[in-house]
């Protein structure tokens, strides 16, 4: 950094005059000695009539690098620099918007986001909503919004949400003469993604009435059928948007509004046994009702609203109208079945449907990363912790069933391969089923398991080892443990006490030779 720092005030002149560190020096003086706006403005034109304009540009993105290591002026400053620079008539170039992104991004890091709401600066990063450069400012742009959105909070929701409402209005009621119908979908799009995103992080902004209106008209409208494609992209984005660590809880319940559940099951065949699934969006339909099933799991009160009762009922019938065609598909319906199975706890009766059992469970002919993937699926069921210990017995003989052996065997056989995906997803299993006290017992009654287990020297991997550890815990803390030989016991505390990667003491006479 210090050597860049050198090469920077030293090596960089413009014009034969200034180097990078004197513009800098000049964008801090700025704010200092002119309070006023109007001489803030007056003295950025004249330094940009002055100088190169990509010179300050970079200028303004090192300031950051500045920021950071030398704390030479503080974040609001920055920003204010670079609002006053846009306000000149410069280009919003994909250097500043950069900058903008790495200011904002710095500051939320911190524990007090200090930054004063600038909605100047706010209503410069929506324009850029509609560059026409995609996927560069405008998603820089979009990202920064969010940071600075979900920072500033409450204060900025109103002055936002106007600001959006009014850019959306003017998209979507543009003269087709000006605009053509492509452009106008693309920037509709942006603002949608933009909203989603924030509503996302900080929740439904002004009860949701935009959001609905830009659902409607992308999506679930008539109209909007008139653009598949569209649609799809909506889907998508939807999918990655449930796919976060985090959501706000108002989203998800926006998400579960009863017409948009129904909306999907209608496209995914699952409106009733006599409705066909749409050979456009059937597909992606059912990927998002996955989604939205693994949020019944993190968030069960979901089940209870309107959408979520359409959804248990609904997805049910979707799913029995799938079409496994290849091993992309298959992947999509195993995803989308096991989210379902651990969504309620009534709904792993459709395991009780053979042709959905096998389609799901069968391992025969697949490639072990998709018999990883399988085995996987049916470890997330039960830590869903949804089903009840009967449950739970019922789909681990399904899945020995369909697999024509007892599970015990079926999962020794795949740890003693060196296949390191299925090996790592059966112990992941054992580990599942291990937390019932019934499961524990279950799998211990297979010859050869309990031995393998404690076997210091069956695993030589450090996921192994860690995976096999697991296992172990999983027994000693289930209700198994009080039911277990005194002998047994005392080996696998032991082991749990000595922890994952331990290794005997080698004496040394054995050392020597």
């Amino acid at each position: 950094y210090k050597l860049h720092r050198f090469i920077l005030i030293q090596n960089l002149f413009l014009h034969g005059k200034m180097t990078k560190a004197n513009i800098w020096n000049d964008l801090k003086t700025l704010l200092s000695k002119h309070k006023r706006k109007e001489d803030q403005l007056r003295v950025m034109g004249d330094l940009v009539k002055r100088e190169d304009v990509e010179c300050i540009a970079s200028v303004l993105a090192d300031g950051m690098i500045c920021f950071s290591a030398e704390k030479d002026i503080s974040l609001p400053d920055l920003m204010s620099l670079i609002y006053l620079f846009c306000q000149c008539g410069v280009g919003f170039d994909k250097v500043v918007a950069t900058s903008v992104l790495k200011s904002a991004t710095s500051s939320s890091n911190t524990d007090d986001f200090s930054m004063d709401m600038n909605p100047e600066l706010l209503r410069i990063l929506l324009q850029q909503v509609e560059s026409d450069e995609a996927g560069q400012i405008a998603d820089i742009s979009t990202q920064t919004l969010c940071v600075l959105i979900e920072g500033y909070g409450s204060r900025s929701l109103d002055v936002f949400l106007d600001m959006i409402s009014n850019c959306w209005t003017r998209v979507v009621s543009s003269d087709l003469s000006t605009t053509s119908e492509s452009r106008r979908s693309v920037i509709s799009f942006r603002y949608f993604t933009l909203l989603i995103s924030i509503s996302a992080q900080v929740g439904i902004i002004g009860e949701g009435v935009l959001l609905d209106e830009m659902m409607q008209r992308i999506l679930t409208s008539e109209s909007a059928g008139n653009d598949p494609l569209l649609q799809i992209s909506a889907i998508d984005l939807l999918e990655r948007t449930c796919q976060r660590n985090t959501m706000h809880d108002s989203f998800a319940e926006w998400l579960f509004f009863s017409n948009f559940v129904y909306f999907l099951l209608n496209l995914s065949g699952g409106v009733s046994k006599d409705s066909d699934p749409d050979p456009f969006l059937g597909g992606p339909s059912i990927r998002l009702l996955s989604m939205l099933c693994k949020l019944v799991r993190t968030k069960s009160y979901l089940a209870k609203l309107d959408g979520g009762k359409y959804l248990i009922e609904g997805f049910r019938i979707s799913l029995m109208k799938v079409n496994v065609n290849n091993e992309l598909d298959r992947l999509a319906f195993i995803d989308a079945v096991a989210s379902y199975c651990a969504s309620s706890s009534d709904a792993i009766n459709l395991v009780n449907d053979i042709e959905i059992r096998e389609s799901w469970l069968w391992l025969s002919n697949a490639q072990p990363k998709m018999k990883a993937f399988i085995i996987n699926s049916v470890a997330s069921v039960i830590d869903s912790r949804l089903l009840s210990k009967s449950d739970v017995l019922f789909l681990i003989e399904a899945f020995g069933d369909v697999n024509r052996c007892p599970v015990g065997e079926l999962i020794l056989a795949f740890v003693r391969k060196p296949i390191p995906e299925t090996r790592l997803a059966a112990y992941n299993l054992m580990r599942a089923i291990c937390t019932s006290g019934k499961g524990a017992q279950l799998l211990l009654s297979t010859a050869g398991l309990y031995e393998y287990l404690v076997n210091r020297e069956t695993e030589n991997t450090k996921l192994g080892k860690e995976a096999k550890y697991e296992v172990i815990v999983a027994i000693m803390n289930s209700s198994a443990k009080g039911l277990l030989a005194d002998n047994i016991v005392s080996k696998l505390e032991e082991i749990v006490k000595q922890g994952a990667h331990y290794k005997p003491a080698m004496s040394w006479d054995v050392v020597a030779e």
